[in-house]
């Protein structure tokens, strides 16, 4: 079983060679979120309604050059989340500006599940952890996954991420399940 599971997402922003110097580096703000010139990452900034769990506007969201690209970055349940879905309850979250990480606790109770969401800037992008407190049960393999939805349908094949085992582009559909 896996006791620590990593996303990684390195997204070329599109700002040229400056972004990798210390002055356009992510860096959490006074407001608690991960922020750059043109990018910006929130993690739990707002909650999901205790009924509807299907707004786009809850769990981690990435916002580029004002354009919320990119929320719902999160565990969830089904491969598509739907509207009547399971949502992981937020025990609490922490903005540490020493180590420019973003941290939300969670869990799914019913299925003994808790883990911690952490984003961390990265040179060029952020870095998505998830780390499960033990290991996965058994009864959620194959069908718990990390979940992120982009938004404007711009940016399909022009932004890649990197997970294990290879790289891919957003041109493909790959859901990230243990």
């Amino acid at each position: 079983m896996l006791n620590r599971i990593r996303v990684c997402f390195l997204l070329a922003l599109t700002c040229g060679p400056r972004l990798f110097s210390a002055d356009f580096a992510m860096r959490v703000n006074d407001k608690n979120y991960l922020d750059t010139q043109g990018f910006s990452v929130f993690l739990y900034d707002s909650r999901y309604h205790p009924v509807f769990v299907d707004q786009k506007n809850t769990a981690m969201e990435m916002i580029l050059h004002g354009q919320r690209i990119a929320t719902n970055g999160d565990v969830r349940l089904m491969p598509t989340p739907e509207q009547w879905d399971l949502v992981a309850t937020l025990k609490g979250r922490h903005a540490d500006k020493e180590n420019n990480r973003l941290t939300a606790n969670l869990a799914f109770p019913a299925f003994d599940l808790s883990y911690t969401l952490e984003v961390t800037a990265e040179p060029g992008g952020v870095k998505v952890s998830i780390n499960l407190d033990k290991p996965l049960p058994e009864k959620l393999a194959g069908r718990a996954g990390f979940n992120l939805e982009f938004l404007p349908s711009i940016y399909r094949g022009r932004l890649t991420w990197l997970t294990e085992p290879k790289p891919a582009s957003f041109r493909e559909h790959r859901t990230i399940r243990w």
